[in-house]
């Protein structure tokens, strides 16, 4: 299945497509602003691709390379619910990922190549006005560090750090004035994911900016240099109650460090192999507990992306993750390689390697992926990206 659009459209599918837009427009900023504004925009392009479907729409739908893979992975997510120790609270579990459906609309609708560039480009946009809000928060003293208004700054660094991967690999494919102007966007979201002081989310964009110079332009390693100072910088200046020390297991200062959660999860990781033991269950098989003392009591997940999903919903759910990665990678990759092919589009996909590398290194450390904001970004991103990279979008256009 594919969203093809041919040169010439009926016009009340060229309607269609206007309202898709304003269900774009209002979903591209969500993660970042509003998470009513999500709801608001999925509601949209979902209602609308039901009606393009039911006027014969599903006679123009071709099968795009993630379509398979995320509905695996929904099926497992709903398995592992139905067999959960727990599944009232695992149902909270399965509604997040349920967000995950909105990528079929954004994928399928037929919908130009202009417009779903200008969707990405407002997601973009969005960061550079979150960053300056960040700032502002931070620079007031109202926060201990840069976040986000729907979510925390765990979550708002990764969303920093997917976009940078995307504004970087755009320089590499500009110059002059066009290389400058990315520039300049980069600055906002650069500093702000800085002053989130989150440690794994600039190791992340390291990894997705040192994949940008191994494949493009060597010239953007540089910015490593740059990642490095910053983070000298920001850990030299650190607040102490975020710098704060290591506790061992039962002390009442305990905090959520990854040494006893990890060892927590591997202790139980093949109890229940296949589904795990359902979502949101962490405070349910968390095997370590004190006789006077929780030390999970204020913790919410396992501070690593590879390890939740395995206890959550077993080793099915970590193979339909490693088909969406491969699959999406492939994508991305072969746009990439498409030589005299859109630029943009090129760009894109080197945008989109390098941030999911970003993912990648991020997971290790790091409970992000799961979070509804970086659902509802993946969807923004791949749905609106999958046609365009897979060449399935026409309109009209020429390549550049």
């Amino acid at each position: 299945m594919s969203g093809v659009e041919t040169d010439r459209q009926p016009s009340s599918n060229k309607r269609l497509e206007d309202l898709f837009f304003v269900g774009v427009i209002a979903l591209a900023p969500a993660p970042l602003f509003a998470t009513s504004m999500a709801y608001f925009g999925l509601l949209i392009v979902a209602a609308l691709f039901c009606v393009y479907v039911a006027k014969n729409g599903w006679r123009r739908l071709r099968l795009l390379p993630l379509d398979f893979p995320i509905a695996a992975f929904l099926v497992v997510r709903i398995l592992s619910t139905l067999t959960s120790l727990e599944p009232v609270l695992s149902w909270k579990g399965l509604e997040k990922s349920g967000l995950l459906l909105a990528y079929y609309p954004l994928a399928h609708m037929p919908v130009s190549r202009a417009r779903r560039l200008a969707g990405i480009y407002i997601f973009l946009a969005a960061t550079v006005v979150a960053a300056v809000v960040g700032f502002v928060d931070f620079a007031l003293g109202d926060v201990e560090r840069v976040a986000s208004r729907t979510g925390g700054y765990t979550t708002f660094a990764e969303i920093l750090a997917v976009a940078l991967c995307l504004i970087l690999a755009a320089a590499a494919f500009s110059s002059g004035r066009r290389r400058a102007w990315f520039g300049a966007a980069a600055l906002l979201p650069f500093g702000a994911l800085i002053l989130t002081f989150c440690r794994g989310q600039w190791l992340a964009l390291a990894g997705g900016v040192g994949l940008i110079g191994a494949l493009r332009e060597r010239r953007i390693w540089g910015v490593l240099l740059l990642v490095a100072a910053a983070a000298a910088i920001a850990v030299w200046l650190l607040p102490a109650g975020v710098a704060s020390g290591r506790f061992s297991l039962g002390d009442p200062a305990f905090e959520n460090y990854r040494d006893i959660l990890w060892k927590g999860g591997l202790a139980v990781v093949f109890d229940r192999p296949l589904t795990g033991f359902g979502p949101q269950t962490i405070k349910v098989v968390f095997p370590y507990q004190t006789r006077f003392y929780s030390p999970v009591a204020g913790v919410i997940g396992w501070h690593n992306d590879y390890l939740r999903l395995a206890i959550e919903s077993g080793l099915l759910a970590v193979a339909a993750a490693v088909w969406i990665v491969v699959a999406s990678t492939r994508t991305a990759w072969a746009a990439f390689r498409a030589e005299g092919g859109d630029t943009r589009v090129r760009a894109l996909g080197l945008g989109l390697l390098a941030a999911t590398a970003a993912v990648l290194v991020s997971g290790l450390v790091g409970d992000v992926v799961s979070d509804p904001a970086m659902l509802v970004v993946f969807v923004i991103l791949w749905g609106l990206s999958a046609p365009l990279l897979a060449g399935h979008v026409k309109g009209g256009e020429r390549d550049t």
